[in-house]
């Protein structure tokens, strides 16, 4: 992996632990939410693959060694911060008034829902965990410019790839990503039944409410397909099996 180098560690250090969780939109979100409270901080940043080793189901894997992020730092062991996170998470489904932090492990009371993770935070522990999903932009707005530079491609997109940017970038764009997971039991063939695909009717309704709020936006619509198996191995050369498709959607199609 390009310009990634193994956690190091000095007595003076201090240091932003991210626990990266999920697929590249969820990673990327971890990402942008521990280097951005880094920078305030002035703390160095790590980021922690381990769990994508105990994935099981979904078989995620580390994804953002595509974009430029520079030098950094990663890590792969078993941690107990980590574990520590998963217990006191278990707990705190059972008794909601808990605190999300427990000492320099940050956890989060919603995955959507902000809360300020600010320089005073390392005043205590010269080492904090960042862990949950952190899905939402006030995280990291004070460093949108810097952040955007650093989550450049580390390829150069296709001069089709390059257009549909270009045409996106024109309009008023709304993305609609269309997402099946498809979960087959061990020794099976099919489709687990018993996992909710969302159907037509959703995207419809989704498109709908969005053309309510924005009407004079276009839809741009991708698809992922996720087979996901379970009770054996996944061969390597299924670790990222996706299809992706990117279609234009002007807002006086049917879908909308």
């Amino acid at each position: 992996m390009r310009g990634q180098r193994r956690s190091r560690r000095s007595a003076d250090m201090q240091r932003v632990i991210a626990h990266l969780v999920g697929g590249l939109g969820n990673q990327l979100f971890v990402y942008a939410a521990a280097w951005a409270f880094a920078q305030r901080a002035g703390a160095d940043l790590i980021l922690d693959i381990s769990a994508f080793k105990r994935d099981a189901r979904y078989r995620r894997s580390y994804a953002i060694d595509c974009f430029n992020l520079g030098d950094v730092t990663l890590r792969d062991g078993a941690w107990a911060a980590e574990f520590f996170h998963r217990q006191y998470y278990r707990a705190r489904v059972l008794l909601p008034l808990l605190p999300p932090r427990l000492g320099p492990i940050l956890g989060e009371r919603s995955s959507v829902q902000y809360e300020p993770l600010s320089a005073d935070l390392m005043r205590s522990f010269a080492t904090v965990h960042v862990c949950g999903y952190r899905q939402n932009e006030a995280y990291f707005t004070d460093q949108a410019s810097t952040l955007r530079q650093k989550l450049a491609f580390m390829f150069s997109p296709s001069e089709e790839a390059r257009a549909q940017a270009d045409e996106i970038r024109a309009g008023n764009a709304v993305g609609v990503h269309v997402r099946q997971l498809l979960h087959v039991r061990a020794g099976g063939t099919e489709p687990d039944p018993h996992i909710r695909q969302l159907d037509e009717a959703y995207y419809h309704a989704a498109i709908a409410a969005m053309r309510r709020r924005v009407p004079d936006a276009a839809s741009s619509v991708s698809e992922t397909r996720l087979p996901v198996s379970t009770g054996f191995s996944r061969p390597a050369s299924t670790r990222r099996c996706r299809r992706r498709r990117t279609t234009r959607v002007p807002t006086c199609a049917t879908c909308g």
